[in-house]
Order: C-alpha cells, then structure tokens, then sequence
C-alpha cells in the first residue's frame, strides 16, 4: 500500500507540476450558437487533454454513450468558477451529454446558470430546487435520460455511471447515488458523492413535489441531501441500488485515500453512523466499477483523469506466434480489463 501511495504521489507532483499549468492557461470553449444557451450540448463524448478542448471522441462507437444520455449539472459558486468550475469542465464533465453549472452569476465560458437564489450553504436547498426546475423548464427532459448532480469538488466516472443506468427506465421515477441510513425511511443519497435522477424523478418533483404542502418537501431538515431524500419518499421514488455484484459502494462522500487504507475512517467518524449498509474497508471498501469521489481538489482531478483514462500498462496476452494457440483460453492474464462500457479501476 505504501508503495502504491508512494508511486501515486510521484504522479501526482509530476502531473502537477508538469502540465497543469499548460491545461490551465488554455481557453474555454463554448459550442457557437446565435443564442447564449447556458448549458451544452455534445453530439458525441469528448476526451479532456493537454492540446485544446476541441478533441477527437474518446469512443464515438460506444453503444451506451446515445442509449444512456446523461446531462450533468454541478453546484458552484461564483468565487469558484475559475479555482474549482474551470477544473471539473476540463477534466470529467465533458463525458456527459451534456452539461452546466448552477451558479449565482452566468458565466458563458463554462456555462453557467445563474440561479435567483442567495449563496452560502445555507440557501444550498434553494439552489437544488431552482436547478431542477430550470432542468424542466428549458426543455432539457426531452433531450436526457438522466440527471447527474455534483459538487464542484466532485470527481465522476461517466463511463462507469452510464454501466449503472444501462438497464434502468428513465420513464420510471429513480433516485441512485451512495444511500445514508437516518432522517428518512427508505434513506437518502449524500449530496457531496452526487446523486442522479431519472428524469420521471424531476419531473415528478417539480410537478408534484415542489407545489405540495407536505412537510417532506418543505426543506424542514438543514441539508439539502436529506430535504431531497424526504420529498423522494414521500413522492414514491424508488431508489436505484448502486452496489456492484460483490456488495461494494461506487459512490464516495471521501477522497480515494480516505476510504482505501484500512482504518482511513476513524471509530467516531459520521459516516459508520450514517452509511446505509454495514461500511467496508480497505480495497473492499470501493467497487472496481467506481463512480464518483468526493473533497477532490483541482490537481487531484487531473491526476485522477490520467491514472483511469491515459495510464496503460504491458499487454498480458500470450503472444500467438510463440505460444500454441491452444494455450490461450486457458491463461489466467487476462487484458479485458476495459470496455466501452465499464471503466475498472484497480485497487489491489
């Protein structure tokens, strides 16, 4: 584990040093349009690099990247936008369909909305409501399948989400993301490890939820987290497990080097109250099919996107023209480590 730590760190300072200055001094782009539109829209996926922002699809052939279409919306702020927004748009982002940021100020070089609503934490509830209902009232519903909430300080697989959703209804109400245990009945998903909505589940809300005077949807609790949860209880949203096969969490409310190293949680830590099942830890503490971590600084974001997306290693394969053929199904390196759809990432 130290060596691994070890090694990550020297990616990470070389990475840091290297060439996050070039990819922070390079323009935004921003699709042309007669119209400021503050959202984009992207006809295929787009792989974030050190040349420009306009760049060849990551996998233009990926059958999921049109069957599952996700729009992504992330909280920010306007002191934020160019520390925080800035990194997020050039790292994961553009691997959803499309994309905006919720803010306070527009800014058309990320996009963002700016939403009537005070800032600070404590409005953090307000800002969720008028987003999602700016996600219906600009058409976007029609266009998406999904609706991916994040943090500025967020980072996402898109990749590994778009597995998760491949077989979900989006004309169904759903709510997915990492489940906590108290405050409400079925639990609620933690607001800082983004959570996602199909878009029966916004629509739902906004129709249904935001009018009603029941108190689940009245913003009775502090957190905006569990205000959301209550009003998707109470509305019958279902909650979309998101556990791999092995029982392992995708969503992370920490940095990947809090939840992996045994004892990264302490005894008293919040989270052994509140995670919704029994908390894991050590490598068995995260799926391979990982979907978000939490608390990632901007120099993490890039050092993250190089180690899943561009860090490649030897080829396994027996090589045919030595070996017998006949050997191959047999062996146990195995270099179907990737597809299309799934992004694994090794813990071990």
């Amino acid at each position: 584990l130290l060596g691994s730590c070890a090694v990550s760190f020297c990616l990470g300072s070389i990475i840091s040093l290297g060439l996050f200055p070039a990819w922070q001094q390079r323009n935004c782009w921003r699709p042309a349009s007669q119209a400021y539109l503050p959202h984009v829209e992207l006809q295929q996926p787009l792989q974030p690099g050190p040349q420009s922002v306009k760049k060849q699809p990551r996998s233009s052939g990926d059958p999921l990247w049109s069957r599952v279409r996700i729009f992504c919306w992330v909280v920010t702020s306007p002191e934020n936008h160019a520390s925080k927004a800035y990194h997020v748009k050039s790292t994961w982002l553009s691997r959803c369909n499309g994309y905006t940021f919720m803010s306070t100020v527009s800014d058309p070089s990320l996009p963002s909305v700016a939403l009537d609503v005070p800032e600070g934490r404590a409005n953090l509830w307000k800002k969720t409501t008028a987003a999602l209902s700016y996600l219906q009232r600009s058409g976007l519903l029609a266009k998406y399948d999904f609706f991916l909430k994040a943090d500025d300080d967020t980072y996402v697989v898109i990749d590994n989400l778009r597995s998760l959703l491949a077989d979900a209804d989006p004309d169904e109400p759903l709510y997915s993301g990492r489940r906590f245990r108290p405050f409400v009945r079925q639990g609620y998903m933690s607001g800082g490890a983004g959570y996602v909505l199909s878009r029966a589940a916004v629509r739902k809300f906004v129709d249904l939820g935001l009018p009603s005077r029941d108190s689940a949807c009245s913003g009775q609790f502090i957190s905006e987290d569990v205000n959301l949860g209550s009003c998707m209880n109470m509305l019958g949203v279902r909650v979309l497990n998101s556990l791999d096969s092995l029982g392992r969490e995708r969503f992370h409310p920490f940095q990947p080097e809090q939840h992996l190293p045994p004892g990264g949680i302490p005894p008293g830590n919040w989270l052994r109250r509140y995670n919704y099942y029994p908390l894991r830890e050590g490598p068995e503490c995260c799926s391979d099919t990982s979907i978000s971590f939490h608390y990632v600084t901007p120099r993490q974001m890039y050092v993250l996107d190089f180690l899943i997306y561009s860090l490649k290693r030897p080829s396994r394969e027996p090589h045919c023209s030595n070996r017998n053929s006949s050997m191959a199904p047999n062996s146990t390196h195995s270099t179907a480590d990737r597809s299309d759809e799934t992004v694994k990432l090794r813990w071990h």
